[in-house]
């Protein structure tokens, strides 16, 4: 038997953001190995999800760390997922699209999450938000020990820069965030989004709203395409786990993120290969 803590590798299914190995889940582990047959139909029994298969992906968990309860402590565990699809590119702005949502969500942070599993909102890149009396400005204070991959803090600039991002291409999420009007940096923490006219829907919406490193895309823009080229197999996200290979509509594997802001318990998943 193993348990398994936060974080957790996550997927999305019909809009709201579950754990795949969900955080004090004991799996039954036989060789080294948890096979899950998973559809569409998922069931939540008191702390387990239990997946009644409803279709054709296949998910393999290999516990390499607890396997028969007799492994070395110096191993590692790793997760071998196989997905209906594995998407065209790794930009956070196409999260629009679930294939692209679900890897992204691993590697990126939004301002706000769903507690998996639940349709109840957290906070994720932000510690604290205010909303105007009109409801037209949402002030967002973010996090002081949020990092991203390659250790530069997350700030008010990184939020504004993906917002302007998005206003700009129009695509993908964009079109759950239309109401938006543009974001100003109060400071290096605080961040106003505005709105064209309120939108009660704002915080779910912002869920899908990723947000990345806007130096490292700056630096990686080709032609004015505002690094949706290098988005397509790169990673400049804050999220637990960051990117180690990437193989468009083939295969992508990720590895814990140590300096992750939302802290790691003492066991989780090192690496996980989609």
């Amino acid at each position: 038997m193993v348990t398994i803590g936060a974080p957790y590798i996550v997927f999305r299914k019909t809009g709201r953001r579950m754990a795949l190995v969900r955080a004090d889940t004991t799996l039954c582990c036989t060789k080294g190995a948890l096979v899950l047959i998973t559809g569409s139909n998922w069931k939540f029994c008191g702390r387990k999800w239990i997946a009644r298969p409803a279709g054709l992906c296949v998910v393999a968990i290999c516990i390499l760390l607890f396997a028969g309860g007799c492994a070395p402590k110096t191993e590692r565990s790793y997760l071998v997922i196989l997905t209906e699809g594995i998407p065209p590119t790794l930009d956070p702005l196409a999260a629009l699209d679930s294939r692209v949502d679900n890897p992204v969500i691993n590697l990126y942070s939004a301002l706000v999450q769903y507690i998996p599993g639940t349709t109840e909102l957290s906070l994720d890149l932000a510690e604290s938000y205010e909303i105007s009396d009109d409801g037209r400005r949402y002030v967002f204070t973010l996090r002081p020990d949020a990092v991203f991959h390659d250790g530069t803090p997350v700030l008010a600039a990184d939020v504004k820069y993906c917002i302007d991002r998005m206003l700009t291409l129009k695509t993908g999420v964009w079109a759950y965030l239309t109401p938006v009007s543009g974001a100003e940096i109060l400071d290096d923490q605080r961040v106003a989004i505005d709105l064209y006219e309120p939108f009660h829907g704002l915080l779910g919406a912002l869920t899908r709203f990723y947000v990345g490193n806007s130096d490292l895309i700056r630096t990686n823009e080709f032609e004015g395409d505002l690094g949706q080229r290098w988005l397509q197999n790169h990673d400049a996200g804050s999220g637990p786990y960051s990117l180690v290979s990437f193989q468009p509509e083939q295969q992508f594997t990720v590895e814990r993120f140590y300096d992750y802001h939302g802290g790691w318990g003492d066991r989780h998943i090192e690496k996980a290969v989609f």
